[in-house]
């Protein structure tokens, strides 16, 4: 096993050291014997204690994502107090521990331009994890690992593990966390600043090897000049890699590659990306991902400007609540239907107060609406007269968006 050893910063350090001795006088002060008196997250096995050990003291939040509701303000959240309280400024990593979904080997926090490999036995690892992957054994251990991302740094993760199935879990190692959906042998994806992320590798199918090598590589996501912007390329059948803004990084232009939803790239975009070529539904769809590799270019809120009073796209015909949706929508056409046929949506999504899911009988942006929700997981249209419904799944804001998505007509 490669061990990799992460040093704090001097100014950390002096951060931290100082805080220590804030803290044992209040504690004293209080009539209590000084020293750290820490709790365990539940849900992430960090201390919680006061959190101030990773602040950045007055640096400022530079992405500001707090106005599309990301939370990566790391002086108030819990995953980014990375243990730093090791009294000599450093922490030894990997290492295996015991956590609250049982033991998981700890990376630590990840640094651009970190290339770890590992040999894992997946003996060390006793639990009653699954992934949500079809193509898993379903069956028996699932290594476990649990890394923090750098407190103002995203970056591109990438992890290699032949024979094995794998999923990136958001926050929380248990099985209801929100995640990346599942990859096979190799598990890609941005990361967002100052966050803890669990990884879970079971084997596949008709693999009962118990043990891998597991690769695990930390890169700056790179950038491209402003007139790429909302560019794109198939790099193979199924993957898209383009240039645009992501949650991650609103202040720069970010090079990044993502899987189509419908496993489909034609034509330099993701199927499903816009009215020019929907992803096609008869019966029932499913999806789980981001949707990091499609653009802005549908927007409702063109009909409501469009008809003013009697415009349909409004949410609870509030005039003030346009069903507008600057996001990146995911463009659905649902087929050969039939009186009474019910089209039910349901999608767990990141940030549900940024969800709208539009149905309508065409598929432009001043199209009356059929119906509209927002922020809801559960929305449906019964079909009238209709032989075909394009559904809209949008987002608020220009950001990507995680989504377990499906859709089912009943």
């Amino acid at each position: 096993m490669n061990m990799v050893t992460h040093k704090m910063t001097p100014l950390l350090v002096g951060l931290v050291s100082a805080l220590l001795v804030l803290g044992a006088c209040s504690d004293e002060e209080n009539g209590l014997p000084g020293g750290n008196h820490s709790q365990e997250d539940p849900d992430t096995g960090l201390d919680v204690d006061d959190i101030d050990d990773a602040d950045t003291s007055g640096e400022p939040d530079v992405d500001e994502v707090d106005d599309v509701g990301a939370d990566t303000d790391v002086s108030e959240d819990p995953d980014t107090d990375f243990d730093a309280d090791t009294g000599n400024g450093e922490e030894e990593y990997p290492q295996l521990i015991s956590g609250p979904c049982g033991p998981m080997m700890a990376l630590g926090v990840l640094e651009w331009g970190e290339d770890t490999t590992l040999d894992i036995d997946m003996d060390d690892f006793d639990n009653n994890l699954h992934t949500h992957c079809d193509e898993a054994l379903g069956d028996g251990d699932v290594a476990l690992f649990r890394f923090q991302t750098p407190p103002l740094e995203t970056g591109e993760l990438v992890v290699t593990a032949d024979g094995m199935a794998g999923e990136l879990r958001i926050g929380s190692c248990h099985d209801d966390a929100l995640n990346f959906g599942c990859s096979v042998e190799t598990v890609h994806a941005p990361l967002q600043p100052g966050t803890t992320y669990f990884l879970l590798l079971e084997p596949l199918e008709d693999n009962s090897q118990e043990s891998f090598e597991l690769h695990l590589e930390f890169e700056e996501l790179p950038t491209c000049p402003a007139e790429d912007f909302e560019t794109g390329s198939c790099i193979d059948e199924s993957t898209i890699e383009v240039c645009n803004v992501t949650q991650y990084s609103p202040d720069a232009v970010r090079v990044y590659s993502a899987e189509c939803p419908s496993g489909q790239c034609v034509n330099d975009r993701c199927v499903g990306d816009s009215c020019d070529d929907p992803i096609f539904v008869t019966t029932n769809f499913h999806w789980e991902g981001r949707n990091l590799g499609h653009f802005a270019n549908h927007n409702s809120l063109d009909e409501v400007e469009q008809e003013q009073e009697n415009a349909t796209c409004l949410i609870d015909d509030d005039p003030n609540f346009p069903a507008e949706s600057w996001g990146r929508e995911l463009v659905f056409e649902v087929d050969d239907l039939s009186p009474g046929d019910e089209i039910v949506v349901t999608v767990d999504a990141e940030h549900p107060d940024q969800l709208r899911v539009i149905f309508k009988e065409d598929c432009s942006s001043t199209a009356s609406c059929l119906a509209v929700s927002a922020g809801e997981q559960t929305s449906s249209y019964q079909v009238d007269d209709e032989d075909r419904i394009f559904v809209f799944v949008d987002t608020f804001f220009d950001f990507d968006q995680y989504f377990d998505l499906s859709i089912e007509v009943q």
